[in-house]
């Protein structure tokens, strides 16, 4: 049987968002992308977390936070910190 401390971590960035139509409507997929080896991990997503990943990867701004960043924002406020990239 595998263990956790037998699995090292991959450090990983986002790649892209693709949407693809469905009979159902849209789905959305994020891909992850390895930083030090060619991996890649596709994640599906809904359509709302979809569309902002995508216009924060593209530079869209909009006039009221986004969830992830009011999220961030409030753990700031409460004195947390969020750390980016592997240490």
């Amino acid at each position: 049987m595998t263990s956790l401390t037998d699995i090292d971590f991959v450090p990983m960035r986002l790649g892209k968002v693709v949407a693809m139509d469905t009979e159902d409507g849209s789905s959305f997929c994020a891909v992850l992308v390895g930083v030090t080896q060619d991996t890649r991990l596709p994640i599906w997503i809904g359509e709302t977390e979809g569309f902002y990943l995508s216009a924060t990867l593209t530079g869209v701004q909009f006039g009221r936070p986004m969830s992830h960043q009011f999220a961030a924002g409030l753990l700031r406020a409460l004195g947390g910190r969020i750390r980016q990239g592997a240490d």
